[in-house]
């Protein structure tokens, strides 16, 4: 098994939602409606989002 890290800093809720919208499961939403919500909530403030993705690795034998 394979687990990769990964980790997204963004500035602040525009840049956020910038990226957001490149994402089909957000590209529904107007990035500027999406900045204005993350705004009332990061307050200015960047944040920082992290995941991790498990890969089961076969190999030959």
């Amino acid at each position: 098994m394979r687990h990769d890290r990964h980790r997204f800093r963004f500035a602040d809720a525009d840049h956020l939602a910038a990226y957001l919208a490149t994402n089909p499961r957000y590209s529904h939403y107007d990035p500027e409606t999406l900045a204005k919500r993350f705004a009332s909530v990061l307050k200015g403030h960047g944040v920082t989002t992290e995941s991790t993705v498990t890969y089961v690795v076969a190999s030959a034998t």
